[in-house]
């Protein structure tokens, strides 16, 4: 097996190129789609909003807001890994 990094580079590891497809496969791929992202967006802010609306420290239970807003930005929930759960539509080839 020959060496494509170029003189010098540590030799490949033997799998190196399977472990690291599995954790593009699995690692920030996109598991929320569209309707449920909204909705996490929608939420977030809702819960967010109490931050500013509640006083003394309930307020602070508005910043768990924050989880759905990020969630649904990224469309990635790392809740729905352990299950395999995604919401994204499939593409009709």
């Amino acid at each position: 097996m020959r060496n494509k990094a170029g003189p010098g580079a540590a030799p490949p590891v033997m799998g190196q190129d399977r472990i690291n497809h599995n954790i593009e496969d699995t690692v920030m791929t996109p598991n929320v789609g569209g309707m449920d992202r909204t909705l996490r967006i929608v939420a977030g802010l809702a819960l967010l909003s109490l931050f500013f609306l509640l006083e003394g420290n309930a307020r602070y239970w508005g910043l768990i807001g924050i989880v759905p807003i990020l969630t649904g930005t990224f469309r990635w929930c790392p809740a729905y890994l352990p299950f395999g759960i995604s919401t994204c539509s499939t593409k009709k080839g």
